[in-house]
């Protein structure tokens, strides 16, 4: 009853980790079942020989070195010796338990194209031991021998070595050392009386499996090798979840490149924007100062005629000389002593339209009137002189001779 008690826990516990195995999609791979057969030599009080054992493991890797499994077996101890054979022994047995598996060949040559193909790994473990021993003859003569029905528990160590066949089968060939705390595997007591369990010290029985089987990959088989799951190490085809990683990765990289080039588009454009206004401030002053300087000269070309004319009257000659006999009164833009910067003003006026736009020279003063136009009479000029101070030039004035 104590067997199927822990038979049954172990397969809840193997259920539990398949179920949760099957649940973590991101980790494919990790999960492997190893079906496993072969032989048993027996260090008995009369060596069994070469019977017949079989199971399975179900393994879990945490790493491309070490994985954990829960195992299953199934068996038989017997006997080809004469004396074995007269008691008639044999012992079915059954044995669940669990350990871990380090890859030792990995461990020493981290990723290679070795390691990716041949993996060299050691064991151990504990299990739970069902015997079930008959021995037909139980008054042989010299030995202590008793009908046994009853749990063991095992220590386990062993080696092996598993070759890669695909992405998802490896070959294994393992032999694993096991030594109970109980002298009556096979059915006799090197010390009579000793009872059930001896201890592992004390002395009990041991036994050698040598298995060869065949692992098989669960899961995703992006991988060069069953024990473990992440192409990273084993090959050139990525796992899911690497995948999803490099994925996001390069999410994030085009996402900084973007806002690297938004920023510098920005950075131009304000850099732009700076030069337009750097230009249209320089012009825009340069402009306002040649107008200020005009204005001003201007000013102090009307205050001179102004003088001169306070101080004496222009003679009647001149007024012939301006040739305004007929168009008296001039709407002033300008004037200059100096005959090149009328004659400038003057072509700036045509360029803007004023195609009436004249020079006037008055010898006595020495100066050069520059008029967007002439008119007959005050009224006409007043009218023209109001929309050229609304439109073009507040300081024009009217000159009239």
């Amino acid at each position: 009853m104590k067997f199927f008690v822990v038979f049954a826990s172990t397969f809840m516990l193997l259920g539990s980790l398949s179920v949760s195995g099957a649940r973590a999609e991101e980790q494919p791979g990790r999960w492997n079942l190893d079906l496993k057969g072969g032989v048993t030599s027996g260090h008995f009080t009369f060596d069994s020989r070469v019977t017949g054992q079989g199971g399975f493991n179900m393994r879990y890797s945490m790493s491309p070195m070490i994985s954990f499994y829960g195992t299953l077996e199934a068996g038989q101890f017997s006997a080809s010796s004469e004396v074995m054979n007269q008691t008639g022994f044999t012992n079915d047995y059954f044995a669940a338990g669990l350990g871990t598996r380090v890859n030792v060949l990995r461990m020493l040559t981290n990723s290679s194209g070795v390691s990716g193909r041949i993996a060299l790994y050691t064991t151990a473990g504990i299990n739970l031991l069902r015997s079930d021993v008959r021995v037909n003859n139980l008054n042989y003569p010299g030995y202590a021998a008793k009908n046994y029905t009853g749990m063991a528990l095992i220590m386990r160590t062993g080696i092996g070595t598993a070759f890669r066949i695909s992405n998802r089968i490896d070959l294994f060939l393992q032999t694993e050392l096991n030594h109970s705390d109980s002298d009556l595997l096979d059915g006799y007591e090197r010390i009579p009386g000793s009872g059930e369990n001896t201890g592992w010290i004390s002395g009990g029985d041991s036994f050698v499996n040598t298995s060869a089987g065949i692992s098989l990959k669960l899961g995703g088989t992006g991988v060069r090798h069953t024990d473990w799951h992440d192409g990273h190490y084993r090959s050139g085809t990525p796992s899911p979840a690497l995948e999803a990683e490099i994925a996001r990765m390069k999410a994030e990289l085009e996402r900084s490149d973007r806002i690297k080039q938004q920023f510098a588009e920005r950075l131009q454009s304000l850099n732009q924007t700076l030069n337009e206004f750097n230009h249209l401030f320089t012009t825009t002053y340069q402009d306002q100062l040649t107008s200020h300087d005009r204005q001003l000269q201007n000013l102090q070309n009307r205050m001179d005629i102004i003088q001169s004319e306070l101080d004496s009257p222009a003679p009647t000659s001149a007024v012939q000389d301006l040739d305004v006999t007929e168009n008296r009164y001039l709407i002033v833009a300008g004037v200059f002593r100096n005959r090149d910067n009328a004659e400038r003003l003057r072509e700036q006026l045509l360029a803007e339209g004023f195609s009436r736009a004249i020079i006037k020279a008055d010898a006595d003063r020495d100066l050069h009137v520059v008029a967007y136009s002439s008119h007959p009479s005050r009224e006409q000029a007043e009218t023209e002189l109001l929309r050229i101070r609304n439109d073009f030039n507040p300081d024009s004035w009217i000159f009239t001779r």
